[in-house]
């Protein structure tokens, strides 16, 4: 009996070695990733006092952007957030919502609030998808596209507006939320400036609970009402801030938000699109990338950038959550 008794004390001791360990070295990782983070962001503020954005919006080698829109059951926000998108500050801008065979009343007030008409389009795709169901434009409203299809998932739904995007770049951007009106001016700089084949750039994602807003604008931040909220808050600052800052100063960004951040899109389709055996599709893409270029032998770059915000709805309960 003592000898059982002498090895469960030397097994709880190497278990609580395991677990100091592991304590140190997390937290040390990130307490080193945040010191990095706030040199990085302090820079970054420094160069924006004399980089301004006016440059890149009236630069003619800017190059046009497709926001693309998945939409599944979205009714209740899905016209605010699409006027929201339109009114964003770009010199050359399309969007794309497609519609992912929703059982709600989605596509119905996209068509009401925009006076869409159904029409024939040329499509090519390059991806596979679930089968289209048709067009809807306003040729008042050139630059708004919305597509309805087959449900296939948020994946394939993303990989339909790839299909019909005709620009270079394309940007990913959840129905739920909001942009504010510069942020892809913002998004897109590093790719502009970069010498280097920048393939991703991702930027930052805050919570729009308890926040006022009007007219599709973040008018005053305020901290949501449940805890459960607040601590998504935290977390949400942790990981953008302190994490991801961090790691793109060491040249290793190895995820940018789905819900808000720009492909390359001849990139994403060479890498394969984004695939429908996961629910973490973006950080999927960003690995089958790297893979890409490495058997490639391509040189590429993925960046993220503090300050571009999108504002986005979490769950305010654990039922939801």
């Amino acid at each position: 009996m003592e000898e059982w008794r002498q090895v469960f004390y030397h097994a709880m001791n190497m278990f609580n070695v395991v677990i100091v360990s592991y304590f140190f070295l997390a937290n040390g990782t990130y307490t080193l990733l945040m010191v990095m983070s706030l040199g990085s962001v302090w820079l970054h503020n420094r160069r924006l006092t004399y980089q301004g954005l006016d440059e890149l919006r009236e630069s003619a080698v800017t190059p046009p952007v497709t926001i693309l829109v998945p939409a599944w059951n979205e009714q209740g926000v899905i016209v605010d957030s699409v006027r929201s998108i339109l009114r964003t500050d770009y010199p050359s801008l399309e969007v794309v919502v497609i519609d992912d065979g929703s059982t709600d009343d989605t596509l119905n007030r996209l068509i009401t609030a925009f006076r869409l008409v159904k029409m024939d389009l040329i499509y090519r795709p390059r991806l596979e998808t679930k089968s289209l169901r048709g067009f809807y434009l306003n040729p008042r409203i050139p630059n708004l596209l919305v597509i309805s299809k087959e449900n296939g998932g948020k994946p394939d739904a993303l990989n339909v507006g790839i299909n019909i995007c005709r620009t270079p770049y394309f940007c990913t951007l959840d129905a739920d939320c909001l942009l504010e009106r510069d942020a892809l001016l913002r998004l897109m700089r590093p790719i502009v400036r970069s010498p280097i084949n920048t393939v991703a750039s991702g930027g930052i994602v805050r919570i729009l609970n308890g926040c006022d807003v009007q007219d599709g604008k973040v008018v005053k931040v305020k901290l949501p009402k449940t805890g459960i909220e607040r601590f998504q808050v935290v977390e949400y600052l942790r990981s953008f801030l302190f994490g991801r800052t961090g790691w793109d100063l060491l040249g290793g960004t190895l995820i940018v938000s789905g819900a808000f951040a720009v492909f390359h899109r001849e990139t994403v389709i060479d890498a394969g699109g984004f695939q429908h055996e996961t629910v973490t599709e973006d950080m999927d893409l960003i690995v089958q990338i790297h893979r890409w270029a490495i058997h490639h032998k391509r040189k590429i770059k993925m960046r993220f950038t503090s300050d571009p915000v999108c504002w986005t709805e979490c769950p305010s309960t654990l039922k939801m959550w």
